[in-house]
């Protein structure tokens, strides 16, 4: 799995302490999470979500800021 933004970690560490759900259903639910964003990057950079360039993209960087300029 690639580095998670603190923000997802967060969410991880929540679903799965708090609300005590499944593993792998939380890892899927990250999966899913990882995969949106990087596709709103690519939006935003024109990048084609076909190309290689999208698989590289990297959000570790990621924060609360980004998910709110989300709509």
């Amino acid at each position: 799995m690639r580095e998670l933004p603190d923000i997802l970690k967060g969410f991880r560490s929540y679903k799965l302490t708090i609300q005590n759900r499944s593993l792998k259903t939380v890892d899927e639910y990250v999966l899913d999470l990882d995969l949106f964003f990087r596709y709103i990057i690519a939006s935003r950079q024109n990048i084609d979500y076909r190309s290689d360039e999208f698989d590289n993209i990297q959000i570790s960087s990621l924060d609360l800021d980004f998910v709110k300029s989300i709509t």
